[in-house]
């Protein structure tokens, strides 16, 4: 494993720090890689050039008063440190440790990029059938095929159990099991879902039958499961299997078999069920694939009339769970067998079904159990960092939405990318990949026919209060046709708060001081003009590749939130932050129409009232959050710089051109009259 420039870099300062000696590290064909200072590039160059046609190293290092040894790891000799000091010894030997110590947090940081990248590739594929380029780009850094047949195994522990002892979910210790176990395969892809789940996309061999397959499979979760155990697990953890696909991009539909199994496992499978396979369940699976309003058409007759029969509706409920059987019935009734069989002929002669002989009365009968159980299941993304207050408003809807369906209605919440490519993300949402998504109202601006772009005007709010009332009350509503045109609802937009610029080398406290720098931007035509008109060069680049931009140099400055320039490391590129609201990031929840309106009514209205509790819920948590990143900012030595009032002034001023575009002004007029609103109603 090569050691990257910034690990030698690192090094070598603290060796300057702490020593006061003077070295260079170079490899093993005599290459410089670094020196603790530029006065001794040329005199480590003579020695080395020296080396390079054929002396031996300590005698073309003695000639210049200096000391070469090999740099030394467990896989061998990895370059040449080269000391010229009072203790050269001394100091190769204490460089070489320094370098071993940056070479084991360099590794360190490979093991934890590896399983980020793992289980963001497990969410990707989870709620995506396409192979992006991100995608593929973690199926090289993983050295994973995408043309091997793999199948979902979805695991999560069954209610009742206390769970983990130490606190921690089912899903994060398996990931631990996964890294440590032989029973995953280098081919198996995994990773702990946001939903709390654990996700294996389990790799097959074709070159087995069916039941090899299963028994394989079977194997693996009792290995699992007897993990969880000597963790101290007393849940039972059940896993649910999908089909097996031979293209990454189709085992999306592999994850919704398995969480089709999951959602409905009580129904579906008895108590004592470890694994469940889609298999098993085919009937059950496409017939939940129907269009609801299919689904009621094909059982509203026979609902009638079983439900106008409240003691054989009970019956035909347990004998459809259980295959019709009358011996398994009366068992899971508590009643006797004739007693089941004089309710079968009362189903028999009242309703007109003969299930116990009649394949397709039992079909019927099927489908009118699975239509008195069924349960929702929706797939959403967003595409910033996990732990984002974006991430944690999902989770809280999900979990609002779980508990007052009491179970029946779950959105699972997927990361499907940390790239900031929410045009992408809006696209899977309406092209049916994802029920809802939750990114940069940016990505509406096709659909919007530019109107949303209003947001991205710098000063249009004075605070996230009055931001909170104005997206309410005015533009939700007003862009909510041009939406439905195009398939979806936006029932709000969220925020992760104010946007600041960082720069480094000078803060930026007046519009002049932008004159001549990079300036990483959104892909908003709004901000590139702000940015242009001010003499900036302004760069579009995606968000995960912002640190990488700022180390390299392309870019000087970017705007962020204090959530993400923390979270996302920027900090470390950066000396200033320049505390001036020029926008407060603007992000829109939206859901597929389709989705919406296939939802029952009830389930409507619950949705509904968690997303305005939520709404209210993640404007506090976005404040909380960003002052406790700025708190720790400043610990961490960046300064913050907040313009005096003649300098806000400044650049207040320069705004005004973008406010004259004709295609604002009937909803700014909009969004003027709900401030005035909201400050009568503060006073």
């Amino acid at each position: 494993m090569k050691l990257e420039e910034a690990s030698i870099r690192a090094a070598l300062d603290t060796l300057r720090a702490t020593m006061d000696e003077r070295a260079c590290v170079a490899d093993l064909n005599y290459h410089i890689l670094g020196v603790t200072e530029d006065g001794l590039l040329e005199q480590a160059s003579c020695v080395l050039e020296r080396c390079a046609a054929g002396e031996p190293p300590e005698t073309a290092a003695a000639a210049f008063s200096g000391y070469i040894t090999l740099f030394r790891t467990d896989e061998g000799p990895m370059g040449y440190l080269l000391v010229f000091g009072q203790r050269p010894q001394l100091t190769a030997a204490y460089l070489n440790t320094l370098l071993l110590l940056q070479k084991s947090i360099q590794e360190r940081s490979r093991q934890e990029l590896c399983r980020e990248k793992r289980r963001l590739l497990t969410n990707q594929l989870a709620s995506s059938d396409h192979i992006d380029s991100e995608a593929a780009s973690y199926f090289r850094l993983l050295e994973l095929s995408i043309h091997t047949s793999r199948c979902a195994v979805l695991f999560g522990c069954l209610p009742g159990g206390e769970g983990i002892k130490s606190g921690e979910s089912v899903g994060a210790v398996l990931e631990e099991w996964a890294r440590s176990s032989n029973a995953v395969g280098k081919e198996d892809i995994y990773g702990q879902l946001n939903s709390g789940y654990f996700l294996l996309f389990k790799a097959q061999s074709g070159q087995i039958g069916r039941q090899e397959r299963r028994r394989s499979v079977e194997e693996t979760v009792a290995d699992a499961a007897a993990y969880l155990t000597g963790r101290g697990c007393e849940g039972k953890l059940l896993a649910c299997v999908g089909s097996g696909y031979t293209q990454a991009a189709q085992l999306r539909e592999s994850f919704l078999e398995a969480s089709y199994l999951q959602m409905n496992q009580e129904y579906l499978a008895p108590a004592e069920a470890v694994c469940l396979f889609i298999e098993d369940y085919v009937f059950e699976y496409l017939y939940s694939r129907l269009d609801p309003a299919l689904q009621d058409t094909l059982t509203r007759d026979l609902r009638c009339a079983l439900e106008s029969r409240p003691q054989i509706a009970g019956t035909a409920m347990v004998l459809a769970q259980n295959d019709t059987s009358p011996l398994r019935t009366a068992k899971a009734q508590g009643l006797h067998r004739n007693t089941i069989q004089q309710r079968l002929q009362k189903i028999q002669t009242e309703v007109g079904l003969d299930p116990l002989y009649a394949i397709q009365d039992r079909a019927a009968l099927r489908a009118y159990a699975l239509q008195k159980t069924r349960k929702t299941i929706w797939n959403a993304g967003f595409i910033v960092q996990p732990g984002s207050v974006l991430h944690q408003g999902l989770q809280r809807l999900s979990d609002l939405v779980y508990q007052g369906s009491g179970g029946s209605f779950r959105i699972n919440v997927h990361t499907i990318s940390t790239s900031g490519d929410n045009f992408q993300l809006f696209s899977m949402l309406q092209t049916g990949a994802l029920d809802a998504v939750l990114g940069s109202t940016i990505a509406l601006e096709p659909a919007t026919k530019g109107r949303i772009s209003v947001l991205m005007l710098p000063f249009l709010f004075s605070s996230d209060e009055e931001a909170e009332y104005v997206l309410e009350k005015t533009v939700v509503p007003d862009l909510e046709r041009d939406l439905s045109e195009a398939n979806m609802i936006c029932p709000c937009i969220w925020s992760m708060g104010w946007r600041y610029l960082t720069s480094r080398g000078t803060p930026i406290r007046v519009p002049g001081d932008l004159a001549g720098r990079r300036v990483r931007i959104l892909a908003s035509r709004v901000e590139e003009q702000y940015f242009s008109s001010l003499g900036a060069t302004p760069v579009q680049i995606y968000y995960n590749a912002i640190r990488a931009a700022l180390a390299s140099g392309i870019i000087d400055c970017q705007e962020n939130p204090y959530t993400n320039i923390l979270a996302m490391n920027f900090y470390q590129y950066q000396d200033y932050i320049t505390e001036l609201p020029l926008w407060l990031s603007p992000e829109a929840l939206c859901f597929s129409k389709r989705s919406w309106d296939a939802l029952e009514e009830d389930k409507r209205e619950l949705l509904a009232a968690g997303v305005r509790e939520t709404t209210y819920w993640i404007y506090q948590r976005q404040r909380e959050m960003n002052q406790e990143a700025k708190v720790e900012l400043l610990r961490r030595k960046i300064r913050i710089v907040v313009p005096d009032a003649r300098e806000r002034a400044l650049w207040e001023n320069t705004a005004g051109a973008l406010y004259g575009e004709k295609q604002y002004q009937e909803i700014l007029g909009k969004i003027q009259g709900a401030k005035k609103q909201y400050a009568k109603k503060r006073n």
